[in-house]
């Protein structure tokens, strides 16, 4: 993909005045993430993994609607 874009832009097929992102959250690989686990307070700030101890806790919107309140949390 990295080198179409490129060719693109060395054809002046491409735009470059702007940016579009996208994003999407990057999972640590912990149980704590797992959603057949059951532990108790596992998206607690001070509950951190044995197995990542960089990971931190994240948090994003479930839902596209404007006026849901429907998050999920996540380790990352």
């Amino acid at each position: 993909m990295q080198s179409q874009v490129f060719k693109a832009y060395n054809l002046a097929l491409l735009d470059t005045s702007f940016i579009g992102l996208d994003s999407t959250p990057v999972f640590a690989n912990i149980s704590q993430n797992n959603p057949e686990s059951f532990k108790k307070n596992k998206f607690k700030k001070d509950n951190h993994s044995s197995a990542d101890k960089d990971c931190g806790l994240g948090v994003h919107s479930a839902s596209n609607q404007f006026n849901e309140k429907n998050y999920a949390y996540y380790w990352d």
